[in-house]
C-alpha cells in the first residue's frame, strides 16, 4: 500500500509538472488581442520616446494637412494646407486658428493647436527627463577625479566633520583655493549628505566645494 500510494503521489506530481508550462501558458495567451497591443505600444514608447513624438509629430502634420485640404479647398494645394497644419502645430506667429473660413476648419485648426502644445509639453518632459538624468549619474559618479592643488581626506571617521569645518575657516582665509576630496570605503550618497549637513551648520554659508568619491583608500593607485 505504501508503495502504491507513492507512485500515485509521484504520477500526480508528474502530471502537475507536465500541466503547468501548459497553465502558464494559457494564462500568456488569456490576455486580450487589444492588451497585448497596447502593452507592445507602450514598451515601444518608453524604448524610443523621441522617436515615437517624431512620428506622431509627422502622422499629425500629413494627417492634419490632409484633413485640412478636404475641408477647405480654398487654400490652393495640399502643400500649403500641410503648411497651414505645421504653423497651428507649431503656433508659429501668424497661425490664427479664427482665420478659417467656416465652423469646421476652425475646429480643425483648434484641434491641431491643442495637438501642438501637448507634443510641445511632452517633449519638454522628456528632455527636462534626461537632462534631470544626466545630473544624477553626473551627481552620482564614482569617476576619476581630475583637480589641481586639491586637498585629499582618506576615510571616513569622527575627525571628518571638525576637519572640514578647519578647512573651511582655512578657505575663507585665503589659505586654500582648490577643492576637497574625500576618498573613504562608505556610500557616497550617505557621504554627500553627512558634508551637506556639517556645511549648512556654518555661518555664513560654507562655499567649501567637496567631492566624495566611494573606494579603498589603501588601494590607490
Amino acid at each position: 500500500r505504501a508503495r502504491s500510494c507513492g507512485r500515485r503521489a509521484l504520477l500526480a506530481a508528474g502530471a502537475f509538472a507536465l500541466m503547468t508550462p501548459r497553465l502558464a501558458f494559457a494564462s500568456v495567451g488569456a490576455v486580450p488581442l487589444r492588451g497585448r497591443i497596447l502593452y507592445a505600444l507602450q514598451q515601444a514608447v518608453v524604448r524610443n520616446a523621441g522617436l515615437a513624438v517624431a512620428l506622431f509629430f509627422v502622422s499629425a502634420v500629413l494627417t492634419g494637412g490632409w484633413i485640412f485640404f478636404k475641408v477647405n479647398p480654398e487654400t490652393g494645394s495640399l502643400g500649403e494646407a500641410t503648411y497651414q497644419a505645421y504653423s497651428l502645430l507649431n503656433d508659429i506667429p501668424g497661425a490664427d486658428c479664427s482665420a478659417t473660413p467656416n465652423a469646421l476648419s476652425r475646429l480643425l485648426a483648434t484641434s491641431l493647436h491643442i495637438t501642438g502644445v501637448f507634443t510641445f509639453a511632452v517633449v519638454l518632459g522628456i528632455v527636462s527627463d534626461g537632462i534631470s538624468t544626466k545630473i544624477d549619474s553626473a551627481r552620482l559618479s564614482n569617476d576619476r577625479v581630475l583637480e589641481t592643488r586639491h586637498t585629499v581626506l582618506l576615510n571616513w571617521g569622527e575627525y571628518t566633520r571638525p576637519v572640514l569645518r578647519q578647512l573651511e575657516a582655512a578657505r575663507r582665509e585665503g589659505r586654500i583655493k582648490g577643492p576637497v576630496v574625500i576618498i573613504a570605503d562608505r556610500d557616497k550618497e550617505e557621504m554627500d549628505a553627512m558634508v551637506r549637513d556639517e556645511l549648512d551648520k556654518l555661518q555664513p554659508r560654507a562655499k567649501l566645494s567637496v567631492t566624495t568619491r566611494t573606494g579603498s583608500p589603501s588601494e590607490l593607485s
